[in-house]
């Protein structure tokens, strides 16, 4: 959970599962299958292939294509799914992981969470942490490209970090008591290829002033609450508009050149965020369009 408050997601930080849920654009993998049962697993990471453990407790469900890998925690469930590559069917993409926390929380992370709601909306939030029997209440910052989805005592949080879409599911007990966090899914974007990868970083924030030309004239930052102050960049970086919705920030720093790309989607009103960045001066702006149009309609809209 990307939060402003610094806290890890309540399912993150395990170390078990096909050895590390901290996933790296572009990993695949591969499965050694006897008689319909998972006997060895590899992490393919270009040329490099790492072979990974696997947990006494995890089953696996193998489908047409499709690889599920199921952990029963003391707490909860985590469940991943793979998707055999189109290009290579040897090959599987991670597309998914989610933790259940069903049978309670975990202890290592006895958080409650408040709400305030007002006309069908999130406004604001809230989480409560309590350790050695003192408890500890602070707000909490969404990510500004999250959305809220409110129901009858539960709350959904939807938004895309790195590359992936974070679906956060709060619920209540009952009627007036805070809201726990029942489970968690991170549905990953695949990069298909393409050799700019989606890195979304919602808290990375900026507004461009940009002629009619498409030339870029002006610069500012946007803090997370909002604040927009001027940003003077100094004579290594430069911006230039790729496309509509799109500006590359380039730096030069003697021989090593660097780039990373910010976007305004639909409903930005002219923010734009950081969705890229790697080495070089190229930008696959082709692939990462093609990354962006697998994100659901209204997160795209909002980054």
């Amino acid at each position: 959970m990307q939060h402003q408050d610094n806290t890890p997601p309540s399912g993150m930080g395990h170390d078990e599962g096909f050895g590390d849920f901290g996933v790296r654009a572009g990993a695949q993998f591969q499965f050694t299958v006897a008689n319909n049962t998972v006997t060895a697993m590899n992490e393919v990471i270009g040329s490099r292939t790492l072979s990974l453990h696997i947990p006494g407790d995890a089953t696996f469900a193998v489908g047409s294509g499709t690889v599920t890998e199921t952990l029963a925690g003391e707490h909860g469930t985590t469940t991943l799914d793979f998707q055999a590559d189109a290009a290579n069917s040897s090959r599987y993409d991670l597309t998914s992981i989610t933790h259940d926390f069903s049978a309670g929380a975990p202890q290592e992370d006895a958080a409650a969470y408040s709400f305030t709601i007002a006309n069908g909306a999130v406004t604001a939030e809230q989480v409560t942490r309590t350790d050695d029997g003192r408890s500890f209440t602070h707000d909490v910052t969404p990510p500004p490209d999250a959305t809220f989805t409110v129901g009858s005592g539960a709350v959904t949080e939807t938004f895309v970090a790195g590359h992936a879409v974070e679906t956060l599911q709060f619920v209540q007990a009952t009627s007036g008591v805070a809201y726990a966090l029942a489970s968690e899914t991170t549905s990953f974007v695949l990069p298909d290829g393409a050799a700019t990868l989606l890195n979304v970083e919602p808290f990375e924030r900026m507004q461009f002033t940009i002629a009619s030309d498409g030339t870029v004239t002006g610069e500012a930052r946007v803090a997370p609450d909002g604040t927009v102050s001027a940003f003077t960049p100094d004579g290594h970086t430069s911006f230039t508009q790729l496309a509509p919705g799109f500006v590359e920030a380039a730096r030069t720093d003697g021989a090593h050149t660097s780039f990373e790309v910010f976007y305004a989607g639909s409903g930005a009103n002219g923010t734009y965020t950081a969705i890229a960045e790697g080495t070089g001066a190229s930008v696959d702006l082709v692939g990462l369009q093609h990354q962006l149009a697998q994100l659901p309609t209204a997160a795209a809209a909002v980054i």
